[in-house]
Protein backbone atom coordinates (compact mmCIF):
# COMPACT_ATOMS: atom_id res chain seq x y z
CA UNK A 1 0.00 0.00 0.00
CA UNK A 2 2.81 2.40 0.92
CA UNK A 3 4.52 1.67 -2.41
CA UNK A 4 1.23 2.24 -4.22
CA UNK A 5 0.76 5.65 -2.55
CA UNK A 6 4.37 6.59 -3.39
CA UNK A 7 3.87 5.61 -6.99
CA UNK A 8 0.70 7.70 -7.19
CA UNK A 9 2.50 10.73 -5.68
CA UNK A 10 5.38 10.42 -8.15
CA UNK A 11 2.92 10.16 -11.02
CA UNK A 12 1.06 13.23 -9.78
CA UNK A 13 4.31 15.22 -9.44
CA UNK A 14 5.38 14.31 -12.98
CA UNK A 15 1.95 15.24 -14.29
CA UNK A 16 2.09 18.61 -12.50
CA UNK A 17 5.59 19.22 -13.85
CA UNK A 18 4.49 18.69 -17.44
CA UNK A 19 1.39 20.78 -16.87
CA UNK A 20 3.54 23.65 -15.60
CA UNK A 21 5.87 23.37 -18.57
CA UNK A 22 2.91 23.38 -20.95
CA UNK A 23 1.50 26.54 -19.36
CA UNK A 24 4.92 28.22 -19.55
CA UNK A 25 5.23 27.15 -23.19
CA UNK A 26 1.86 28.62 -24.16
CA UNK A 27 2.51 31.90 -22.33
CA UNK A 28 5.94 32.32 -23.95
CA UNK A 29 4.51 31.39 -27.34
CA UNK A 30 1.87 34.12 -27.11
CA UNK A 31 4.46 36.64 -25.92
CA UNK A 32 6.62 35.82 -28.95
CA UNK A 33 3.72 36.58 -31.27
CA UNK A 34 2.91 39.81 -29.42
CA UNK A 35 6.53 40.99 -29.57
CA UNK A 36 6.53 40.43 -33.32
CA UNK A 37 3.34 42.45 -33.78
CA UNK A 38 4.71 45.26 -31.61
CA UNK A 39 7.98 45.53 -33.56
CA UNK A 40 6.16 45.99 -36.87
CA UNK A 41 5.85 44.30 -40.23
CA UNK A 42 9.01 42.64 -41.53
CA UNK A 43 10.49 44.34 -44.60
CA UNK A 44 14.13 43.29 -44.50
CA UNK A 45 16.40 43.39 -47.54
CA UNK A 46 16.64 39.59 -47.88
CA UNK A 47 12.87 39.22 -47.79
CA UNK A 48 12.56 41.55 -50.76
CA UNK A 49 15.59 40.02 -52.43
CA UNK A 50 14.96 36.27 -52.26
CA UNK A 51 12.93 34.85 -49.35
CA UNK A 52 9.53 35.53 -50.91
CA UNK A 53 10.68 34.87 -54.46
CA UNK A 54 12.31 31.49 -53.71
CA UNK A 55 9.18 30.04 -52.12
CA UNK A 56 6.99 31.38 -54.93
CA UNK A 57 9.40 29.98 -57.53
CA UNK A 58 9.23 26.53 -55.95
CA UNK A 59 5.44 26.52 -55.80
CA UNK A 60 5.09 27.77 -59.39
CA UNK A 61 7.81 25.77 -61.13
CA UNK A 62 10.12 28.65 -61.99
CA UNK A 63 13.44 27.02 -61.08
CA UNK A 64 13.81 25.82 -64.68
CA UNK A 65 12.40 29.01 -66.19
CA UNK A 66 14.10 31.89 -64.39
CA UNK A 67 17.81 32.68 -64.15
CA UNK A 68 19.40 34.44 -61.16
CA UNK A 69 16.14 36.26 -60.48
CA UNK A 70 17.23 36.76 -56.87
CA UNK A 71 20.96 36.70 -57.56
CA UNK A 72 23.02 33.79 -56.27
CA UNK A 73 20.48 33.32 -53.43
CA UNK A 74 18.00 32.09 -56.06
CA UNK A 75 19.31 28.57 -55.53
CA UNK A 76 19.11 28.33 -51.71
CA UNK A 77 16.85 25.56 -50.40
CA UNK A 78 13.40 27.24 -50.33
CA UNK A 79 11.76 24.97 -47.72
CA UNK A 80 12.48 27.40 -44.89
CA UNK A 81 10.65 30.18 -46.73
CA UNK A 82 7.52 28.20 -47.55
CA UNK A 83 5.60 28.81 -44.27
CA UNK A 84 5.89 32.58 -44.56
CA UNK A 85 4.98 32.58 -48.25
CA UNK A 86 1.92 30.39 -47.70
CA UNK A 87 0.71 32.46 -44.74
CA UNK A 88 1.45 35.94 -46.11
CA UNK A 89 0.54 35.42 -49.78
CA UNK A 90 -1.84 32.44 -49.95
CA UNK A 91 -3.71 31.93 -46.68
CA UNK A 92 -3.83 35.29 -44.87
CA UNK A 93 -2.87 37.97 -47.41
CA UNK A 94 -5.43 40.40 -45.99
CA UNK A 95 -4.38 40.02 -42.33
CA UNK A 96 -0.89 41.51 -41.91
CA UNK A 97 -1.09 41.63 -38.10
CA UNK A 98 -1.99 37.93 -37.96
CA UNK A 99 0.95 37.21 -40.28
CA UNK A 100 3.26 39.12 -37.94
CA UNK A 101 1.87 37.33 -34.87
CA UNK A 102 2.43 33.89 -36.40
CA UNK A 103 5.92 34.98 -37.46
CA UNK A 104 6.81 35.58 -33.80
CA UNK A 105 5.81 32.12 -32.57
CA UNK A 106 9.21 30.51 -33.33
CA UNK A 107 10.82 32.98 -30.94
CA UNK A 108 8.49 31.74 -28.21
CA UNK A 109 9.52 28.15 -28.91
CA UNK A 110 13.18 29.17 -28.80
CA UNK A 111 12.75 30.92 -25.45
CA UNK A 112 11.05 27.81 -24.07
CA UNK A 113 13.91 25.47 -25.01
CA UNK A 114 16.43 28.00 -23.73
CA UNK A 115 14.59 28.01 -20.43
CA UNK A 116 14.69 24.20 -20.31
CA UNK A 117 18.47 24.29 -20.82
CA UNK A 118 18.86 27.06 -18.23
CA UNK A 119 16.76 25.21 -15.68
CA UNK A 120 18.75 22.02 -16.14
CA UNK A 121 22.01 23.90 -15.61
CA UNK A 122 20.61 25.81 -12.61
CA UNK A 123 19.69 22.52 -10.94
CA UNK A 124 23.20 21.16 -11.50
CA UNK A 125 24.74 24.37 -10.08
CA UNK A 126 23.10 23.46 -6.76
CA UNK A 127 21.56 26.70 -5.54
CA UNK A 128 19.69 25.00 -2.74
CA UNK A 129 16.03 25.96 -2.76
CA UNK A 130 13.84 25.40 -5.77
CA UNK A 131 12.88 29.10 -5.73
CA UNK A 132 16.52 30.18 -6.13
CA UNK A 133 17.03 27.56 -8.84
CA UNK A 134 13.99 28.62 -10.84
CA UNK A 135 14.88 32.31 -10.44
CA UNK A 136 18.41 31.76 -11.72
CA UNK A 137 17.01 29.76 -14.66
CA UNK A 138 14.63 32.59 -15.56
CA UNK A 139 17.31 35.28 -15.22
CA UNK A 140 19.88 33.44 -17.33
CA UNK A 141 17.20 32.85 -19.96
CA UNK A 142 16.28 36.55 -20.03
CA UNK A 143 19.97 37.42 -20.19
CA UNK A 144 20.39 35.48 -23.45
CA UNK A 145 17.09 35.77 -25.29
CA UNK A 146 17.08 39.57 -25.12
CA UNK A 147 20.29 39.74 -27.17
CA UNK A 148 20.76 41.91 -30.23
CA UNK A 149 20.70 39.04 -32.73
CA UNK A 150 17.62 37.40 -31.22
CA UNK A 151 15.34 40.32 -30.40
CA UNK A 152 16.01 42.11 -33.68
CA UNK A 153 15.03 39.05 -35.72
CA UNK A 154 11.70 38.27 -34.05
CA UNK A 155 9.07 37.84 -36.75
CA UNK A 156 11.53 38.22 -39.63
CA UNK A 157 12.15 35.97 -42.60
CA UNK A 158 15.88 35.71 -41.93
CA UNK A 159 14.80 32.38 -40.38
CA UNK A 160 17.74 32.29 -37.95
CA UNK A 161 15.38 32.00 -35.00
CA UNK A 162 13.61 29.05 -36.62
CA UNK A 163 16.98 27.34 -37.15
CA UNK A 164 18.02 28.12 -33.58
CA UNK A 165 14.94 26.24 -32.32
CA UNK A 166 16.27 23.04 -33.89
CA UNK A 167 19.81 23.69 -32.64
CA UNK A 168 18.91 24.51 -29.04
CA UNK A 169 16.37 21.69 -28.83
CA UNK A 170 19.10 19.33 -30.03
CA UNK A 171 21.47 20.68 -27.40
CA UNK A 172 18.86 20.13 -24.70
CA UNK A 173 18.45 16.49 -25.70
CA UNK A 174 22.22 16.02 -25.73
CA UNK A 175 22.39 17.46 -22.21
CA UNK A 176 19.68 15.02 -21.18
CA UNK A 177 21.75 12.16 -22.60
CA UNK A 178 24.54 12.84 -20.08
CA UNK A 179 22.33 11.62 -17.24
CA UNK A 180 22.36 8.08 -15.86
CA UNK A 181 19.79 6.60 -18.22
CA UNK A 182 19.10 3.21 -19.72
CA UNK A 183 21.16 2.75 -22.87
CA UNK A 184 18.04 2.74 -25.04
CA UNK A 185 16.92 6.14 -23.72
CA UNK A 186 20.38 7.65 -24.19
CA UNK A 187 20.51 6.33 -27.74
CA UNK A 188 17.10 7.80 -28.55
CA UNK A 189 18.10 11.21 -27.20
CA UNK A 190 21.28 11.21 -29.31
CA UNK A 191 19.33 10.11 -32.37
CA UNK A 192 16.81 12.90 -31.79
CA UNK A 193 19.56 15.50 -31.38
CA UNK A 194 21.32 14.35 -34.54
CA UNK A 195 18.05 14.41 -36.48
CA UNK A 196 17.23 17.97 -35.37
CA UNK A 197 20.68 19.23 -36.30
CA UNK A 198 20.43 17.44 -39.65
CA UNK A 199 17.14 19.22 -40.35
CA UNK A 200 18.66 22.57 -39.41
CA UNK A 201 21.73 22.09 -41.63
CA UNK A 202 19.57 20.84 -44.49
CA UNK A 203 17.42 23.94 -44.30
CA UNK A 204 20.41 26.30 -44.30
CA UNK A 205 24.13 25.54 -44.51
CA UNK A 206 25.00 28.20 -41.93
CA UNK A 207 23.75 25.80 -39.23
CA UNK A 208 26.59 23.39 -39.96
CA UNK A 209 28.74 25.18 -37.39
CA UNK A 210 26.33 24.03 -34.65
CA UNK A 211 26.47 20.45 -35.88
CA UNK A 212 30.25 20.63 -35.50
CA UNK A 213 29.94 22.11 -32.01
CA UNK A 214 27.46 19.47 -30.90
CA UNK A 215 29.42 16.62 -32.48
CA UNK A 216 32.69 17.58 -30.81
CA UNK A 217 30.94 18.10 -27.48
CA UNK A 218 29.36 14.65 -27.68
CA UNK A 219 32.69 13.09 -28.67
CA UNK A 220 34.60 14.66 -25.78
CA UNK A 221 32.01 14.15 -23.06
CA UNK A 222 31.15 10.51 -23.81
CA UNK A 223 33.41 8.18 -21.83
CA UNK A 224 34.82 4.91 -23.08
CA UNK A 225 35.73 3.97 -26.64
CA UNK A 226 32.72 1.76 -27.31
CA UNK A 227 30.10 4.20 -25.91
CA UNK A 228 31.86 7.01 -27.76
CA UNK A 229 31.80 5.12 -31.04
CA UNK A 230 28.13 4.20 -30.64
CA UNK A 231 27.18 7.77 -29.66
CA UNK A 232 28.89 9.24 -32.73
CA UNK A 233 27.44 6.51 -34.94
CA UNK A 234 23.87 7.21 -33.79
CA UNK A 235 24.41 10.97 -33.99
CA UNK A 236 25.92 10.81 -37.49
CA UNK A 237 23.34 8.33 -38.76
CA UNK A 238 20.41 10.49 -37.65
CA UNK A 239 22.08 13.65 -38.94
CA UNK A 240 22.78 12.20 -42.38
CA UNK A 241 19.30 10.73 -42.64
CA UNK A 242 17.48 13.98 -41.90
CA UNK A 243 19.91 16.12 -43.87
CA UNK A 244 19.30 13.83 -46.84
CA UNK A 245 15.53 14.09 -46.48
CA UNK A 246 15.46 17.87 -46.04
CA UNK A 247 18.14 18.82 -48.54
CA UNK A 248 18.66 15.78 -50.77
CA UNK A 249 15.74 16.48 -53.11
CA UNK A 250 16.92 20.06 -53.65
CA UNK A 251 20.56 19.09 -54.03
CA UNK A 252 19.57 16.54 -56.66
CA UNK A 253 17.72 19.24 -58.64
CA UNK A 254 20.78 21.49 -58.53
CA UNK A 255 23.04 18.59 -59.53
CA UNK A 256 20.85 17.88 -62.55
CA UNK A 257 20.81 21.53 -63.59
CA UNK A 258 24.34 22.67 -62.76
CA UNK A 259 26.48 19.70 -61.73
CA UNK A 260 26.85 21.06 -58.18
CA UNK A 261 24.42 19.87 -55.46
CA UNK A 262 25.18 22.99 -53.39
CA UNK A 263 25.12 25.44 -56.30
CA UNK A 264 26.35 28.15 -56.37
CA UNK A 265 28.25 27.53 -53.14
CA UNK A 266 31.41 25.45 -52.68
CA UNK A 267 32.07 25.52 -56.41
CA UNK A 268 35.80 25.42 -55.79
CA UNK A 269 35.08 21.78 -54.85
CA UNK A 270 32.44 20.79 -57.42
CA UNK A 271 33.84 22.96 -60.26
CA UNK A 272 30.56 23.44 -62.12
CA UNK A 273 31.16 25.00 -65.54
CA UNK A 274 28.16 27.28 -65.01
CA UNK A 275 29.96 29.73 -62.68
CA UNK A 276 33.54 30.46 -61.56
CA UNK A 277 35.26 27.74 -59.49
CA UNK A 278 35.15 29.84 -56.33
CA UNK A 279 33.44 29.70 -52.96
CA UNK A 280 30.83 32.44 -52.91
CA UNK A 281 30.78 33.86 -49.39
CA UNK A 282 30.38 37.13 -47.51
CA UNK A 283 33.72 38.06 -45.93
CA UNK A 284 32.87 41.66 -45.03
CA UNK A 285 32.64 41.00 -41.29
CA UNK A 286 35.63 38.76 -40.68
CA UNK A 287 38.17 39.88 -38.05
CA UNK A 288 40.93 42.00 -39.55
CA UNK A 289 43.82 41.02 -37.28
CA UNK A 290 44.92 38.27 -34.91
CA UNK A 291 44.23 40.53 -31.94
CA UNK A 292 40.72 41.25 -33.19
CA UNK A 293 40.18 37.54 -33.83
CA UNK A 294 41.02 36.70 -30.22
CA UNK A 295 39.05 39.53 -28.62
CA UNK A 296 36.33 40.06 -31.22
CA UNK A 297 33.35 40.27 -28.76
CA UNK A 298 34.94 43.26 -27.06
CA UNK A 299 34.76 45.18 -30.33
CA UNK A 300 30.97 45.04 -30.03
CA UNK A 301 30.76 46.97 -26.77
CA UNK A 302 30.16 50.36 -28.39
CA UNK A 303 27.66 51.16 -31.16
CA UNK A 304 29.26 50.47 -34.50
CA UNK A 305 28.38 49.25 -37.97
CA UNK A 306 30.13 46.82 -40.32
CA UNK A 307 31.74 44.88 -37.47
CA UNK A 308 29.62 41.73 -37.50
CA UNK A 309 26.62 43.22 -39.22
CA UNK A 310 25.65 45.97 -41.66
CA UNK A 311 23.45 47.79 -39.14
CA UNK A 312 24.64 49.73 -36.12
CA UNK A 313 24.59 47.67 -32.94
CA UNK A 314 26.30 47.08 -29.61
CA UNK A 315 26.00 44.22 -27.13
CA UNK A 316 27.90 43.13 -24.00
CA UNK A 317 26.53 39.57 -23.91
CA UNK A 318 29.28 37.80 -25.80
CA UNK A 319 31.89 39.67 -23.75
CA UNK A 320 30.21 38.47 -20.55
CA UNK A 321 30.16 34.91 -21.86
CA UNK A 322 33.79 35.25 -22.94
CA UNK A 323 34.72 36.32 -19.40
CA UNK A 324 32.67 33.44 -17.99
CA UNK A 325 34.65 30.91 -20.02
CA UNK A 326 37.99 32.53 -19.16
CA UNK A 327 37.11 32.62 -15.44
CA UNK A 328 36.01 29.00 -15.56
CA UNK A 329 39.22 27.86 -17.25
CA UNK A 330 41.32 29.97 -14.86
CA UNK A 331 39.62 28.59 -11.75
CA UNK A 332 39.98 25.04 -13.05
CA UNK A 333 43.71 25.49 -13.62
CA UNK A 334 44.11 27.10 -10.20
CA UNK A 335 42.39 24.21 -8.47
CA UNK A 336 44.39 21.71 -10.45
CA UNK A 337 47.66 23.36 -9.44
CA UNK A 338 46.73 24.07 -5.83
CA UNK A 339 44.95 20.85 -4.83
CA UNK A 340 46.77 17.64 -4.20
CA UNK A 341 46.29 15.02 -6.89
CA UNK A 342 44.23 12.71 -4.71
CA UNK A 343 41.94 15.55 -3.58
CA UNK A 344 41.46 16.68 -7.19
CA UNK A 345 40.57 13.17 -8.32
CA UNK A 346 38.17 12.78 -5.39
CA UNK A 347 36.52 16.12 -6.18
CA UNK A 348 36.24 15.24 -9.89
CA UNK A 349 34.70 11.85 -9.11
CA UNK A 350 32.16 13.41 -6.77
CA UNK A 351 31.03 15.92 -9.38
CA UNK A 352 31.65 13.84 -12.51
CA UNK A 353 28.02 13.35 -13.51
CA UNK A 354 27.15 17.01 -13.08
CA UNK A 355 30.36 18.14 -14.77
CA UNK A 356 29.47 16.22 -17.93
CA UNK A 357 26.49 18.53 -18.39
CA UNK A 358 28.68 21.61 -17.96
CA UNK A 359 31.37 20.25 -20.28
CA UNK A 360 28.79 19.42 -22.94
CA UNK A 361 27.34 22.93 -22.88
CA UNK A 362 30.66 24.79 -22.70
CA UNK A 363 32.30 22.75 -25.45
CA UNK A 364 29.25 23.27 -27.66
CA UNK A 365 29.36 27.01 -27.02
CA UNK A 366 33.10 27.48 -27.51
CA UNK A 367 33.48 25.25 -30.59
CA UNK A 368 30.36 26.70 -32.24
CA UNK A 369 31.61 30.23 -31.59
CA UNK A 370 35.04 29.46 -33.04
CA UNK A 371 33.61 27.97 -36.23
CA UNK A 372 31.04 30.79 -36.48
CA UNK A 373 33.82 33.39 -36.31
CA UNK A 374 36.10 31.56 -38.73
CA UNK A 375 33.36 30.84 -41.27
CA UNK A 376 31.03 33.88 -41.09
CA UNK A 377 31.40 36.39 -38.25
CA UNK A 378 27.85 37.47 -39.14
CA UNK A 379 25.74 38.45 -36.13
CA UNK A 380 22.46 37.10 -37.48
CA UNK A 381 23.86 33.56 -37.60
CA UNK A 382 24.93 33.67 -33.93
CA UNK A 383 21.48 33.32 -32.33
CA UNK A 384 22.07 29.81 -30.84
CA UNK A 385 25.23 30.89 -29.01
CA UNK A 386 23.96 34.34 -28.09
CA UNK A 387 21.00 32.96 -26.17
CA UNK A 388 23.33 30.67 -24.18
CA UNK A 389 25.49 33.60 -23.08
CA UNK A 390 23.71 34.12 -19.75
CA UNK A 391 23.92 30.42 -18.88
CA UNK A 392 27.63 30.31 -19.74
CA UNK A 393 28.26 33.45 -17.69
CA UNK A 394 26.42 32.00 -14.68
CA UNK A 395 28.38 28.73 -14.85
CA UNK A 396 31.67 30.63 -14.89
CA UNK A 397 30.74 32.81 -11.91
CA UNK A 398 29.25 29.98 -9.82
CA UNK A 399 31.84 27.28 -10.52
CA UNK A 400 34.75 29.69 -9.96
CA UNK A 401 33.51 30.61 -6.50
CA UNK A 402 33.80 34.36 -7.15
CA UNK A 403 30.64 35.00 -5.15
CA UNK A 404 31.90 32.89 -2.28
CA UNK A 405 29.56 30.50 -0.51
CA UNK A 406 26.63 32.95 -0.52
CA UNK A 407 24.63 31.40 -3.31
CA UNK A 408 21.84 33.92 -2.95
CA UNK A 409 24.19 36.63 -4.32
CA UNK A 410 23.83 35.12 -7.80
CA UNK A 411 20.30 36.49 -8.16
CA UNK A 412 21.09 40.19 -7.56
CA UNK A 413 24.32 39.77 -9.55
CA UNK A 414 22.45 38.44 -12.59
CA UNK A 415 19.72 41.07 -12.16
CA UNK A 416 22.32 43.84 -12.16
CA UNK A 417 23.99 42.28 -15.23
CA UNK A 418 20.68 42.19 -17.11
CA UNK A 419 20.04 45.84 -16.22
CA UNK A 420 23.45 46.79 -17.63
CA UNK A 421 22.69 44.83 -20.80
CA UNK A 422 19.29 46.43 -21.24
CA UNK A 423 20.60 49.98 -21.05
CA UNK A 424 23.74 49.34 -23.12
CA UNK A 425 22.45 47.15 -25.98
CA UNK A 426 21.83 48.87 -29.30
CA UNK A 427 19.61 46.63 -31.40
CA UNK A 428 20.21 46.54 -35.16
CA UNK A 429 17.36 47.66 -37.40
CA UNK A 430 16.78 45.29 -40.33
CA UNK A 431 13.84 47.11 -41.83
CA UNK A 432 10.24 47.12 -40.69
CA UNK A 433 7.22 49.04 -41.92
CA UNK A 434 3.84 50.04 -40.56
CA UNK A 435 0.92 47.72 -41.16
CA UNK A 436 -1.27 48.26 -44.17
CA UNK A 437 -4.85 47.87 -42.91
CA UNK A 438 -5.89 45.57 -45.73
CA UNK A 439 -2.94 43.66 -47.20
CA UNK A 440 0.43 42.20 -46.26
CA UNK A 441 1.66 42.94 -49.78
CA UNK A 442 0.19 45.63 -51.99
CA UNK A 443 1.95 45.64 -55.36
CA UNK A 444 0.18 47.41 -58.22
CA UNK A 445 1.47 46.74 -61.72
CA UNK A 446 0.18 47.02 -65.28
CA UNK A 447 -1.04 43.74 -66.77
CA UNK A 448 1.69 42.36 -69.01
CA UNK A 449 1.36 40.93 -72.53
CA UNK A 450 1.47 37.16 -72.80
CA UNK A 451 4.88 35.49 -73.09
CA UNK A 452 6.67 38.41 -71.43
CA UNK A 453 10.27 38.25 -70.21
CA UNK A 454 11.27 40.49 -67.30
CA UNK A 455 14.86 41.62 -66.75
CA UNK A 456 15.36 42.52 -63.09
CA UNK A 457 17.99 45.15 -62.43
CA UNK A 458 19.26 46.39 -59.06
CA UNK A 459 18.08 44.36 -56.03
CA UNK A 460 16.16 43.92 -53.82
CA UNK A 461 13.39 43.60 -56.35
CA UNK A 462 12.44 39.97 -56.99
CA UNK A 463 9.69 40.03 -54.33
CA UNK A 464 7.37 41.59 -56.94
CA UNK A 465 7.48 38.41 -59.06
CA UNK A 466 4.39 36.77 -57.48
CA UNK A 467 2.33 39.88 -58.22
CA UNK A 468 3.21 40.49 -61.89
CA UNK A 469 0.62 38.86 -64.12
CA UNK A 470 0.13 38.50 -67.86
CA UNK A 471 -3.19 38.74 -69.70
CA UNK A 472 -3.64 34.97 -69.62
CA UNK A 473 -3.30 35.01 -65.82
CA UNK A 474 0.15 33.40 -65.83
CA UNK A 475 3.44 34.81 -64.61
CA UNK A 476 6.24 36.07 -66.86
CA UNK A 477 9.75 34.62 -66.75
CA UNK A 478 12.51 36.49 -64.93
CA UNK A 479 16.22 37.05 -65.39
CA UNK A 480 18.24 38.83 -62.71
CA UNK A 481 21.15 40.88 -64.04
CA UNK A 482 22.78 41.97 -60.77
CA UNK A 483 25.31 39.07 -60.77
CA UNK A 484 25.71 38.87 -64.53
CA UNK A 485 29.27 40.20 -64.26
CA UNK A 486 30.21 37.19 -62.14
CA UNK A 487 28.93 34.63 -64.65
CA UNK A 488 29.23 36.37 -68.04
CA UNK A 489 32.19 34.23 -69.13
CA UNK A 490 30.62 30.96 -67.99
CA UNK A 491 27.72 28.78 -69.08
CA UNK A 492 25.21 30.66 -66.95
CA UNK A 493 26.16 33.95 -68.64
CA UNK A 494 25.85 32.27 -72.02
CA UNK A 495 22.40 30.97 -71.06
CA UNK A 496 21.28 34.48 -70.08
CA UNK A 497 22.42 35.94 -73.40
CA UNK A 498 20.80 33.11 -75.37
CA UNK A 499 17.51 33.38 -73.49
CA UNK A 500 17.31 37.12 -74.15
CA UNK A 501 18.32 36.90 -77.81
CA UNK A 502 15.99 33.97 -78.61
CA UNK A 503 12.95 35.28 -76.74
CA UNK A 504 9.97 35.67 -79.09
CA UNK A 505 7.72 37.79 -76.91
CA UNK A 506 7.85 41.24 -75.29
CA UNK A 507 10.79 42.14 -73.04
CA UNK A 508 10.57 44.52 -70.10
CA UNK A 509 13.17 45.91 -67.72
CA UNK A 510 12.25 46.48 -64.08
CA UNK A 511 14.54 48.65 -61.98
CA UNK A 512 14.43 50.58 -58.74
CA UNK A 513 13.75 54.29 -59.05
CA UNK A 514 17.00 56.19 -59.46
CA UNK A 515 18.78 53.47 -61.48
CA UNK A 516 19.96 54.94 -64.78
CA UNK A 517 22.74 52.67 -66.07
CA UNK A 518 20.84 51.77 -69.23
CA UNK A 519 24.03 51.62 -71.32
CA UNK A 520 24.94 48.27 -69.72
CA UNK A 521 21.88 46.66 -71.30
CA UNK A 522 22.91 48.02 -74.69
CA UNK A 523 26.57 47.02 -74.50
CA UNK A 524 26.01 43.54 -73.03
CA UNK A 525 22.80 42.44 -74.71
CA UNK A 526 22.10 44.89 -77.53
CA UNK A 527 18.96 46.07 -75.75
CA UNK A 528 17.51 49.56 -76.02
CA UNK A 529 14.94 50.77 -73.51
CA UNK A 530 11.91 52.89 -74.39
CA UNK A 531 12.21 55.27 -71.43
CA UNK A 532 9.23 57.50 -72.33
CA UNK A 533 6.97 54.43 -72.16
CA UNK A 534 8.06 53.35 -68.64
CA UNK A 535 5.21 52.72 -66.20
CA UNK A 536 5.37 52.62 -62.40
CA UNK A 537 5.03 49.52 -60.25
CA UNK A 538 3.88 50.81 -56.88
CA UNK A 539 4.41 48.96 -53.64
CA UNK A 540 4.03 49.60 -49.94
CA UNK A 541 7.33 47.77 -49.46
CA UNK A 542 9.76 50.26 -50.99
CA UNK A 543 10.10 53.06 -53.52
CA UNK A 544 8.30 52.52 -56.79
CA UNK A 545 9.95 50.52 -59.55
CA UNK A 546 9.89 51.32 -63.25
CA UNK A 547 8.54 48.84 -65.82
CA UNK A 548 10.09 49.78 -69.14
CA UNK A 549 9.58 48.17 -72.57
CA UNK A 550 12.85 46.98 -74.13
CA UNK A 551 13.82 45.97 -77.65
CA UNK A 552 16.67 43.97 -79.11
CA UNK A 553 18.42 45.87 -81.85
Amino acid sequence: MVFGVGKQLRGKMIKNKYRTEMIVFLVILILGGCFSVYFGQDNNYDLRNYHLYNAWSLMNGHLNKDILAAGTQTYINPLLDLPYYMIAVKWLPGYPIAVAFLGGLPYGVLVFFTWLVARKIAVKLNFGSSLETETVAILTTIFGVTGSASISQIGTTFNEIQLAVFNIAALFFLLQSTEDLPERNRRNLILLAGALLGISAGLKFTSLVYTIGAGIALLLVTRGWKPRFLAMFYFGLAWLGMFGIVYGWWGYKLWQLFGNPMFPFYNQIFKSAWIPAINISDLRFMPRSIFQTIFYPFYWLLPNAMIVTEATFSDFRFSFAYLGVVILIGSFLYRKLSLKKENLEENSAANGKDNRVFYMLIVFFVISYIFWEVEFSILRYAVPIEILSGIIFAIGIKKSGLLGKKRILMIPFLTLSIFILMVSTHYPAWGRINYDPSQTYKVLSPTLPDNSLILLENPPISYIAPFLKMKDGGSPEFIGLERYGLVKNYKLGELIRTKIQDHKGPIFVVSQSGWNDWNVLNSEFGISVDLPSCQPITSTRDASQKLCPAYIK
